[in-house]
């Protein structure tokens, strides 16, 4: 199977890829190509290396601006009230209340959620 893959065929595999990924992303995916085909060498299933004869293809791909997303303040007040009365039952609401108060220290503080968890007594 392997040995009838050609460079040819490598090739436009990445020439299919090149409007979909970046310059960084085709060369990982040639990478994967020639590890299979060094695989396929050493267990003998190919006679030689067809990647040497494979020119991977500039990229043309153009990623879509992102537009940043910032939350507000109006979004946080709003997300702690959600957590103040999120349940009926005990257990439940005391930890939506303890990330409420994560939430709190985390805005007043600037720690990450990550270092908030870590504080102890």
């Amino acid at each position: 199977m392997v040995d009838t893959i050609s460079a040819l065929e490598i090739e436009e595999s990445l020439a299919v890829l090149r409007y979909e990924q970046s310059d960084a992303n085709l060369k990982r995916i040639f990478s994967d190509w020639k590890a299979i085909i060094s695989t396929a060498r050493k267990l003998r299933a190919v006679q030689f290396d067809v990647t040497q004869e494979v020119e991977v293809p500039k990229s043309r791909y153009y990623p879509k601006e992102r537009t940043a997303k910032t939350v507000t303040d109006e979004n946080i007040d709003q997300a702690i009230s959600e957590l103040r009365h999120f349940s009926n039952s005990e257990s439940v609401q005391y930890n939506a209340d303890l990330l409420a108060y994560i939430i709190i220290i985390c805005r007043q503080t600037g720690l990450r959620p990550a270092e908030v968890f870590a504080i102890r007594r």
